[in-house]
């Protein structure tokens, strides 16, 4: 099927056999005159697995990276660091280079009032050299978080990265830092397929 939206197409393909478990649906989301790439790139879908969720620290076994999923309810809603300081990160690795056009972020879901107010971002392509994102003038971009646990925050990039490692790092919080985010983007040939 292809549906036409503006200027965006968007191709749908359902695959399934009889007995194959469950059914693969392919999406490809092409970069048009305006450059549309802000694709989900699996961070609440699960496309992304448990073990690409990383983090510099965990409070618990409640609290860990791959809880930081955007709209997670595991655990006790979402990843907290053991500290709350400047410097802690949830790190995702994409498994292979990804262009990078954006974030969001929500608090904790279950029980406190937890949530990053702003962090810096980070990328790799090999996750030894890292860089910080900036502005034009050269200066490190200061994203803005979040005002409360639950209402999903977004920060469009004002230039694109590619990327196979990209980390939130925490600035500053609300009475602790804990965390969920998605990222956007797509392929570096402006595909994105997701499988559900």
């Amino acid at each position: 099927m292809i549906t036409q939206k503006g200027t965006t197409s968007f191709f749908m393909e359902e695959k399934s056999a009889v007995g194959a478990g469950p059914s693969v649906v392919e999406t490809f989301v092409p970069t048009d005159a305006i450059g549309v790439c802000r694709s989900p790139l699996g961070m609440e879908s699960g496309v992304i697995p448990d073990e690409s969720i990383t983090a510099s620290s965990h409070w618990d076994a409640d609290l860990v990276a791959n809880n930081g999923r955007l709209n997670a309810v595991d655990g006790f809603g979402a990843w907290a660091a053991a500290n709350s300081a400047v410097g802690e990160f949830l790190q995702v690795d994409f498994g292979h280079m990804k262009r990078v056009t954006g974030t969001i972020v929500q608090g904790r879901n279950v029980g406190v009032d937890q949530w990053v107010t702003s962090y810096k971002l980070q990328y790799s392509r090999e996750a030894t050299t890292w860089a910080t994102y900036t502005v034009n003038d050269g200066s490190e971009k200061v994203f803005p978080g979040n005002t409360d646990r639950s209402t999903p925050v977004m920060n469009l990039l004002a230039t694109d990265i590619d990327a196979r490692y990209v980390r939130f790092v925490i600035q500053t919080w609300h009475n602790h830092v804990s965390m969920r985010a998605e990222i956007l983007g797509c392929n570096i040939d402006g595909r994105f397929l997701s499988k559900s």
